[in-house]
């Protein structure tokens, strides 16, 4: 079973600029999405759309050596929630369900405000990192992936961090985040050949 959610309206991408509370709820439906095929016993690979797989990730055997939890690459200081693979492990629901309750509790409180509110909102990606910080640190097993290979848009920022990269070699994946709004993404991704549509920007 597919589903999905659309987004592809004016009125629905304007309810769902980033920082607005429709783009928290948005996010809440991805969560609980994950939640529940976790649960179902399905491993999941969380990626974002916007990013670009130069050579195929899944042939990567870091991937599928190690026994673990969660795959995950660090994206700045952060654990990256733009490439992570979660095994249906005991650990994994755990921590997944009390993200998951965390995260929609925030929300309670402006359950009958409209989506173009602006929320003071810690997205899943936060929630989780101090999780893994905290509590759970000692409880969940993660395979950390090369940060060469696996690249934050801090690639596109920061001179001296391209030059490590490029002396490992063509990366797996390179993140077009750390930088807010399609325009802007678009527009580095032309600017450094990343784009690939012809006559569109959409």
């Amino acid at each position: 079973r597919v589903a999905m959610v659309s987004g592809n309206t004016t009125q629905e991408r304007a309810d769902t600029q980033y920082g607005q509370l429709g783009y928290w709820r948005l996010t809440s439906l991805r969560v609980h999405a994950l939640v529940a095929m976790i649960q179902e016993g399905i491993p999941c690979l969380l990626f974002e759309p916007d990013a670009l797989w130069v050579s195929n990730p899944l042939q990567d055997p870091c991937l599928w050596t190690a026994e673990h939890d969660l795959v995950a690459f660090v994206d700045g200081a952060n654990i990256g929630f733009g490439w992570l693979l979660m095994e249906p492990t005991p650990a994994t629901k755990r921590i997944l369900n009390k993200m998951l309750a965390r995260y929609d509790q925030q929300l309670v409180p402006y359950a009958s405000d409209d989506s173009r509110s602006i929320a003071e909102i810690a997205g899943e990606q936060k929630i989780f990192q101090l999780m893994l910080l905290g509590e759970e640190n000692a409880t969940v097993r993660i395979q950390w992936l090369s940060q060469t290979k696996y690249v934050s848009g801090l690639w596109y920022l920061n001179e001296t961090y391209r030059r490590e990269c490029r002396r490992e070699g063509v990366p797996y994946v390179l993140n077009n985040n750390w930088a807010r709004g399609n325009a802007v993404k678009i527009q580095r991704a032309q600017k450094w050949g990343h784009w690939f549509l012809q006559d569109s920007r959409r």
